[in-house]
């Protein structure tokens, strides 16, 4: 195992994302929640299980893969992509919390062409930094939807909020490429651990939505 830090808090990550998956599906809200708490559910199930793929491919990457194989650089590939299926779930949680139809159907619109748009760019490139853009622009969507949701008192949405304002700056550390261990805990095992905890709070958000 050639990071066996990184590929370890990667699998962590997955495993993490799956248990929440099969939470938020297994116990789906009451029946007289109404739709938004039904879509919500499903979005934020999406969004753990594309979070939770990267990360498996990603550990598969970074543990069992040669540099500069043909397998690593389809195994990366697919993890970028899947960071654009979660940034889709971004786009469309923010859909579910609006208040406008209108407006709702319009995020939904630009959630998949900002999916088309990053995969056709990821084509041309296969960068991090792509990835992170993207990402980022989706969740910063994500902050102002909650931030209203806030507002209007939604349940979980000031923990959700917390959790997405912190991410930036779990992504800011690893980019920077700081860790705790050059070999024990990495700039990337630390960002995965980091992750680990936001995740967690996004789960303890997406329970209460409604």
């Amino acid at each position: 195992m050639s990071e066996p830090d990184v590929a370890l808090t990667d699998f962590a990550l997955a495993l993490e994302c799956a248990a929440f998956v099969v939470l938020l599906l297994w116990r789906p809200p009451a029946a007289d929640a109404g739709a938004r708490a039904r879509d919500l559910r499903r979005h934020w199930a999406l969004a753990f299980a594309a979070i939770g793929t990267g990360a498996l491919l990603g550990g598969l990457v970074h543990g069992l893969c040669d540099p500069g194989s043909t397998t690593r650089m389809i195994l990366w590939r697919a993890t970028l992509a899947s960071l654009g299926v979660s940034a889709l779930a971004c786009w469309w949680i923010a859909a579910d919390l609006s208040e406008s139809a209108g407006i709702s159907r319009a995020l939904r619109a630009a959630g998949l062409a900002h999916l088309g748009l990053y995969l056709a760019v990821l084509w041309l490139s296969h960068r991090f930094m792509v990835a992170v853009v993207s990402y980022l622009a989706a969740v910063i969507v994500l902050i102002v939807a909650m931030a209203g949701a806030v507002r209007r008192g939604v349940p979980g949405s000031r923990l959700a909020l917390a959790s997405l304002a912190a991410a930036p700056v779990a992504g800011v550390l690893q980019q920077l490429k700081i860790g705790l261990h050059p070999v024990y805990m990495s700039h990337n095992a630390l960002y995965h651990v980091i992750q680990m905890a936001l995740v967690a709070m996004l789960y303890a958000a997406a329970r209460r939505m409604r």
